[in-house]
């Protein structure tokens, strides 16, 4: 008899009998004698950690600035959201986080159990040795800093070892838990399990199992599916399956999580009878497997090269909707893997997307980019790209890739990639290698030439690629190079950015100067490591100040000097840190020349940057001189030296009445001051001074605003005597809803039709959500108006301008206008084009809430096929619970939601609950608090937030304490830290007593 088959035999026994085998917990016990002597651990067998009494201790380091704990955290808030969206993280994005920590030398506990937790499968491009090396650094930045450090901990470290498949011994791992006085718990056993059963080492998970019954832990469906994952792994199927027999045996049922360990041990081992035949039984015994089940099976076929069952899996999936998303992760693994042809054969599997107007984008990005990233070879990425291309997958497939191989200096890509579009006919003459050949035989006007074609294909270098292939090849001084980079259509921000890294490189600090002044710079990261740079290595102290003075806007204005003050210390606080980053010893000797020559250009540092300069130099001793000079700086009363007292400054006071006037238009306009702003535009006209395009939409705006349309229309016709002025589109359609609102429809249309595309809006989210916000209200002001011709003609405008999106929001307002002239027939008719046109529902809910309110099941009967065709069931139902709210009609919602086999998304539920707040609709957010508390799945904690926070915006303390209240009356819902500290801090502020204990804030909470 084998000794697996005994193996598996024993471990059967010991599941069913519950006997504890004294031999083995004597074994654990001398394995952990025998580790107490060990010298201090590597990650890979657990460092030493701080005993109970040091993880007391909070980090104490008089060089960190609250300041600097805000980035941290506002750098892992911008990692959590990144998550949210992609579903994955980049690891750069990590080392950045983890560099600032070292160097700030401050990292929370929550912090650091966050990090741990991103080191594993959210990390998909990267090779496993890498996850494990950068959980190792953060490992032993919680430790050097002394971080209190708990059970979350550990179990975390435990499950990024699991994901990333790392060896390690998990009896020494308990052991230096325990010495440590950390007492494992339920979860850390089922992974300690998992880790042996990972390898087949199902000795190693009797060693836990005895554990588990000696400390009377419950063995639950968690603990076997761990079993059966040590069987399925070594290939004993016997084995697995005799284990979930004796499952029934304890009374607990085989589910799906059982099932797909068995499955992905058939996957690994390519049996591919076994995969078909087992899918179709298990689908007999009502067994379902998600998407994300198939794949996790799949991704072990295809690591172990079983490409037919790779083909079986994929076929059996069933493409939720989340399974795009998971495909993406397990797609970046297998190419990291170099598993390249297995993870094409999944991103043909994908579902395409649609946009709201019906058009399938390109996909595939990832894909390209992650190829070209992990060096595969240049035939299989253009064999790729061109199936891509073939299959209409991604037209620029080829140009995604060329990109791709200038951000990652893939040289040997960019010929064959170029020859591919050559011969597709996208252009005629190939680029040539020049962005990484460093030598052109052609000289500057083939440079110059080929950056106008690679423009043409929207390709273009960054700021390093200028720098490192393509300044070196130009001739002249800054305003030359921008000439003829501007003339290759490269962007102003991307060549101003690159001259002054050239300067500084240079140590050119005049030039440096001349290029600040001339463009407006958008500080980085980058940039301060430069301009310190350039100051460790020249020592130049005066060219330094006067570098950061033209940092600085230029006025007399108190706002201004205010914003100068305020930028001066958020500029020279940065460069000082990235100084004393650059010069660890002899720190003072270097700052205190700059503190002088920062004094003589009149510049302000804050206070917090002058506690900074103290605590640098405090290994030594600060200095007289240094001290008066920081006094000086941080006084308040220094102003900016101008760098240039050219005849231009010398006639400040003709321009500044000048500035000054326009500032007073400005400020008249915007309080709606309509007679004391036209006073003033009277006073510049005398002064010949031309109103801008700024100034005249202020005016069209305030003409406006006081029912002087006519001016407005005339203002506004003058403007586009200029056929090429592109004006925001918001204001062109604040202008036409004014119209509108007097009835000058043809008029209202006119100023429509000046609606242009804004590349400003595209670029900038902010100026997007104005403009649909913008479109909305015009759309809603014509709906009310009961015009449908006139509504049509407005939305024919906005979509032919391709001004903006056309989004449900927008196309709601099509179906209102039919309900405002209660033509409820017409409306359905509407709602029903553009399910059909779009795979959209707009204006769904409020309609459904119309016809509850008139009882017309007839029509709502149609209205929620229509809505089901497009969403489907579940969502419909979910939509119409909402109209039944709406109508305060709280049981039909309740009986709605408790529809058997009703699963309701939280992502869905977040969104209502937010509007609900945004709009200040208390009573129907309590409401759907109230009638979910039995639904399957529903966030409880998510709602009773934003219950708070809408109790919080009507300014409601009693209501409040009410939500506090409610949630101890669901019994297991305990508030979390986050949510306690606000209510608190509320019921501070209104002097109402608070019935709890406030917890301590902290910066970072997983």
């Amino acid at each position: 008899m084998s000794s697996k088959i005994l193996y598996t035999r024993n471990l059967t026994r010991l599941l069913i009998n519950g006997k504890f085998q004294v031999t083995c917990y004597r074994y654990f016990s001398t394995a952990r004698k025998s580790i107490m002597g060990i010298q201090r651990m590597t990650i890979s067998s657990l460092p030493y950690l701080p005993s109970s009494s040091e993880r007391n201790i909070r980090i104490q380091d008089s060089h960190i600035s609250h300041s600097s704990e805000k980035e941290i955290a506002l750098a892992l808030s911008r990692l959590d959201l990144d998550l949210n969206k992609r579903g994955l993280l980049n690891k750069e994005d990590l080392e950045s986080i983890v560099t600032e920590i070292q160097k700030n030398k401050t990292i929370t506990s929550s912090q650091g159990l966050y990090l741990i937790r991103c080191c594993g499968n959210l990390l998909p491009e990267e090779l496993l040795e890498e996850r494990n090396n950068l959980v190792q650094k953060i490992w032993e930045l919680l430790l050097n800093f002394e971080v209190p450090l708990d059970i979350n901990h550990f179990n975390s470290l435990l499950r990024i070892y699991l994901e990333n498949e790392h060896s390690f011994n998990p009896l020494r791992f308990l052991s230096t838990m325990i010495e440590r006085e950390i007492q494992p718990d339920r979860v850390t056993y089922q992974r300690l399990l998992i880790a042996y059963t990972q390898k087949g080492d199902l000795e190693g998970a009797k060693k836990i199992l005895n554990i588990l019954k000696h400390k009377e832990l419950v063995i639950d469906y968690r603990t076997y599916n761990a079993i059966v994952t040590g069987h399925s792994m070594m290939g004993d199927w016997e084995g697995a399956k005799s284990i979930i027999s004796s499952m029934s045996a304890k009374g607990l049922t085989p589910d799906t999580e059982t099932y797909r360990e068995l499955l992905k041990g058939y996957a690994k081992f390519g049996i591919c009878f076994a995969i078909s035949s087992s899918l179709e039984n298990w689908k007999k015994m009502n067994i379902s497997f998600s998407d994300g089940d198939l794949l996790a099976a799949l991704y072990k076929a295809a690591v172990h090269g079983h490409s037919e069952a790779v083909d079986i899996l994929l076929n059996r999936m069933r493409k939720d909707r989340d399974y795009n998303r998971s495909c993406v992760n397990i797609i970046l693994q297998l190419v990291t893997q170099r598993k390249e042809n297995e993870a094409f054969k999944i991103l043909l599997s994908m579902k395409p997307k649609r946009t709201i107007d019906g058009k399938v984008p390109g996909s595939g990005r990832f894909f390209i980019r992650h190829i070209v990233k992990t060096n595969c070879s240049s035939d299989k990425i253009v064999e790729f790209c061109r199936k891509l291309v073939q299959t209409e997958k991604n037209s620029r497939a080829f140009f995604i890739a060329l990109e791709a191989a200038n951000i990652f200096e893939r040289i040997e890509l960019v010929d064959p990639l170029l020859n591919e579009i050559r011969d597709g006919g996208s252009f005629a003459n190939s680029l040539g290698a020049i962005l990484a050949s460093g030598m052109l035989s052609g000289g500057e006007k083939k440079l110059i030439d080929t950056l106008r074609k690679m423009a043409a294909i929207r390709l273009y270098p960054n700021v390093q690629t200028i720098n490192k292939h393509i300044l070196p090849h130009l001739a002249g001084d800054s305003q030359t190079l921008l000439q003829k980079l501007r003339s290759a259509r490269l962007s102003f921000p991307v060549i101003s950015v690159a001259l002054l890294q050239k300067s500084l490189a240079s140590l050119d600090f005049n030039e440096a100067i001349r290029i600040t002044s001339t463009f407006y710079i958008s500080m980085n990261l980058r940039l301060y490591e430069d301009i310190a740079t350039a100051y460790v290595k020249s020592q130049n102290a005066t060219g330094l100040a006067r570098l950061m003075n033209s940092l600085l806007p230029d006025g007399e204005e108190d706002e201004t000097k205010n914003e100068a003050m305020e930028l001066s210390s958020q500029i020279i606080g940065s460069v000082l840190k990235e100084i004393c980053d650059q010069t660890p010893s002899g720190q003072l000797e270097v700052i205190e020349p700059l503190l002088k020559a920062l004094k003589d250009q009149g510049l302000t540092i804050s206070l917090s940057v002058a506690q900074f300069v103290r605590d640098k130099a405090s290994e030594g001793k600060m200095t007289s001189a240094a001290v008066d000079l920081l006094a000086e700086l941080t006084s308040g009363k220094l102003i900016p030296v101008p760098l240039n007292p050219t005849p231009r400054r010398l006639q400040l006071a003709t321009i500044s009445q000048v500035e000054k006037n326009i500032a007073k238009f400005r400020t008249f306009a915007r309080e709606r001051k309509l007679d004391e702003a036209l006073a003033v535009r009277k006073e510049l006209d005398a002064h010949n001074v031309p109103f801008s395009n700024g100034l005249n939409l202020l005016l069209i705006d305030l003409y406006g605003h006081h029912g002087r349309l006519d001016e407005a229309l005339d203002v506004f016709s003058r403007m586009h005597m200029n056929p090429d002025l592109i004006v925001l589109p918001s204001k062109i359609m604040i202008l036409s809803a004014r119209l509108l609102k007097v009835g000058r429809i043809d008029d209202a249309i006119r100023v429509l039709e000046k609606l242009k595309i804004d590349p400003r809006v595209t670029e900038n989210i902010e100026l997007t959500r104005l403009v649909n916000a913008s479109a909305i209200r015009l759309m809603d002001a014509a709906a009310e108006n009961g015009n449908v011709e006139t509504i049509q003609k407005i939305f024919d405008c906005l979509e032919q301008s391709k001004a903006l999106k056309m989004s449900r929001a927008l196309l709601g307002s099509l179906v209102k206008v039919h309900v405002v002239r209660d033509d409820l027939d017409s409306a359905l008719d509407e709602f029903d084009r553009w399910t059909k046109e779009r795979r959209t529902t707009p204006w769904n809910t409020q309609l459904a809430a119309n016809l509850i309110e008139k009882d017309d099941t007839t029509r709502l009967d149609r209205l929620m096929r229509m809505n089901t065709a497009v969403h489907g069931e579940k969502n419909s139902l979910f939509d119409l619970s909402l109209a039944f709210l709406s109508c305060q009609r709280v049981r039909d919602a309740k009986n709605v939601l408790e529809t058997p086999g009703l699963r309701i998304v939280n992502s869905r539920l977040d969104n209502v609950c937010a509007f609900y707040v945004r709009r200040k609709k208390i009573d129907e957010l309590e409401n759907l608090v109230k009638i979910t508390k039995n639904v399957f799945n529903v966030d409880r904690h998510m709602l009773y937030n934003h219950l708070l926070a809408a109790c919080i915006k009507v300014d409601d303390p009693k209501r409040a304490t009410n939500v506090w209240t409610l949630m101890q009356e669901e019994g297991d819902l305990v508030p979390d830290s986050g949510f306690l500290r606000r209510l608190g801090d509320f019921l501070t502020t209104k002097k109402m007593l608070v019935p709890f204990s406030v917890p301590p804030s902290d910066q970072m909470s997983s």
